[in-house]
């Protein structure tokens, strides 16, 4: 909602220093008007909906790495992922998140690191893209 995403935003806001806000892209808005740095961020090994919500899982399955690393290719280059009704979602992103508590996280972002190399993809540490937001 507008009004969770003002209230994050505004506390991220209070907390100062150097802080950014690595959430989906909906909340650029909220940090816009919150006056913070704002990374648009998007999750590989979770489902999305046709409507652009996540579908959470209560325990984290295992994913196959080379499914999520071509998720994520498409994802940065495409700007567009899979969803759970067969379409796709458009969704533009700057950060790509891993869950770390998947059983195979590690080989997730490894399989995914690769593939964005190969697709020359630059990555760069995360204080890069908080600049100038």
């Amino acid at each position: 909602s507008d009004e969770y995403a003002d209230a994050v935003c505004r506390a991220i806001k209070a907390l100062g220093g150097d802080l950014f806000l690595l959430m989906p892209p909906e909340l650029g808005r909220a940090a816009a008007g919150a006056g913070i740095r704002f990374v648009p961020e998007g999750y590989v090994d979770l489902d999305y909906d046709a409507a652009g919500k996540l579908v959470l899982e209560r325990v984290k399955q295992l994913r196959d790495p080379a499914a999520m690393a071509e998720r994520s290719v498409r994802l940065i280059t495409e700007h567009v992922v899979p969803t759970v009704e067969g379409g796709l979602l458009d969704l533009t992103v700057s950060s790509i998140c891993v869950h770390g508590d998947a059983p195979n996280a590690t080989d997730i972002a490894r399989a995914i690191r690769a593939a964005l190399a190969a697709a020359s993809v630059e990555v760069v540490p995360l204080s890069k893209l908080g600049e100038g937001t």
